[in-house]
This record gives structure tokens, sequence and C-alpha cells, in this order.
């Protein structure tokens, strides 16, 4: 079933993190958007994800969308990594960042679209004074575990 919802109404959920995978308490049943923070070495958060579309919402196919928000000379998460399987798209709204694209650095703004293909490496830091926000959509080409 087709569904529209307004980002300003994404909940904000409980997200344990361990052996580095998030845990949140999204209730089974639970259909809507959905938030995580991304968490510093040290503890305290400094961003938010908004996991927009997901298995939560009815979403069947291998896709995902999400928002993010990250605060001054950060980076995501993740570190520099490759996904195998899977077709990334950073679409940046707001800011400034460096994008590390297979052992290159590039500078990205609002309105920058980046597409990276399966098996590139890659990595995103935060270098605005502002912070930087952006759109990541995904699609996995084989399920993932």
């Amino acid at each position: 079933m087709a569904k529209i919802f307004d980002i300003k109404e994404a909940i904000h959920v409980t997200t344990t993190w361990g052996e580095g995978t998030p845990k949140d308490n999204v209730p089974d049943d639970y259909e809507g958007i959905w938030s995580r923070p991304h968490p510093r070495e040290d503890g305290p958060k400094w961003g938010r994800s908004y996991q927009l579309i997901n298995p939560t919402i009815g979403a069947r196919a291998r896709i995902g969308v999400s928002m993010s928000k990250l605060e001054p000379n950060k980076k995501t998460t993740t570190g520099i990594h490759s996904h195998k399987n899977r077709e990334s798209t950073y679409i940046f709204l707001e800011g400034d960042g460096t994008m590390h694209l297979n052992g290159t650095e590039y500078p990205v703004k609002a309105n920058n679209v980046v597409f990276i293909p399966p098996g590139e490496t890659h990595a995103l830091v935060s270098t605005g004074k502002n912070g930087i926000k952006f759109m990541n959509v995904w699609a996995d080409l084989e399920p993932t575990t």
C-alpha cells in the first residue's frame, strides 16, 4: 500500500550499539519512519539518520532510503568501506563535506549527487561549519544477511 510521510513526524527510538550493529526498539508492527543516532567513539551522538524507506513501512524490495545530518567535522560511523552487492547514491542537501571514493578525496556540497557502484570504497566526512545534510538511497543486488 502506498504511504505518505512527513519527515518531521519521524520517531526517535532508543538505539544501542554493540559489535558495530545498531539495535532499535522499533515495535514489530510499527509502520512508519524511524531514526538512529550516529554515536561517537566516546559515546555521545554527533548526528542522526532517519530511515525513511525500510521494511517497517512495507517495503519488500531491497531498497533503503535515509536522511542524515552530521555535525561539523565528523565522519560517518561506517568509516571507509565498500558493499559487495549494493548500489548507493548520496544526495547532498545542505553543507559541505569530503567524500572518499576509492582512495581519492572529493569535495561535496549541497546539490551534488554521488553514485557508488558495488565494490567501490567510500566514506563521508562533514567539513562545513554547520555540518552536512544528505539523503542516502541504496539497493542491494542480492539479499543481505
